[in-house]
């Protein structure tokens, strides 16, 4: 999906009646005259969502939404303990802090 709009592509997935998970935290923004808690996506340009086969169509149609994410050709799936940790985590208001990570292209 488009990076930035996460949050606009989620009101149409919800208008498509389609069952998705945007992780979002808050952290503090700064800006010339002021600092500001914000929220964010945790996962920039990504969130979850549950699709049954005949669903897959209508979610590409969504604007914003890019392609689904695919691990050695395939569609990567989550299973629901997986996802549950990660609302767990969001709901605990715990800092975030991205470690570096050597991803090789492909």
């Amino acid at each position: 999906m488009k990076s930035r709009a996460e949050k606009k592509i989620a009101d149409r997935m919800a208008r498509f009646g389609l069952e998705y998970f945007l992780p979002t935290i808050k952290v503090m923004r700064q800006w010339s005259d002021r600092r500001k808690l914000v929220e964010v996506p945790l996962f920039n340009g990504y969130m979850f969502v549950r699709v049954t086969p005949e669903e897959f169509t209508t979610v590409r149609m969504v604007e914003g939404v890019v392609n689904f994410v695919k691990m050695e050709g395939k569609y990567a799936i989550l299973r629901d303990e997986q996802l549950e940790a990660i609302r767990t985590f969001v709901a605990t208001g715990l800092p975030v802090a991205a470690a570096p990570a050597d991803f090789a292209p492909g």
